[in-house]
């Protein structure tokens, strides 16, 4: 469950990059706050199956 490994900051990222996704027309989304950042990324063959992937390190300028 990503809610006992991420922090609530990063859960808040991932949520909102799920929403996004949805309305996304590749399924894709991606989301940062400047210290983390949650991306999504959607396989067009079988749609409910997503990558996840979490940076938690302050991102490059």
């Amino acid at each position: 469950n990503r809610r006992n490994v991420l922090t609530d900051d990063q859960n808040r990222l991932v949520d909102e990059a799920i929403e996004r996704s949805r309305s996304a027309p590749n399924g894709s989304a991606s989301v940062e706050d400047g210290n983390n950042q949650a991306v999504i990324e959607r396989n067009p063959y079988a749609p409910d199956c997503v990558v996840l992937i979490v940076h938690d390190e302050p991102l490059g300028e």
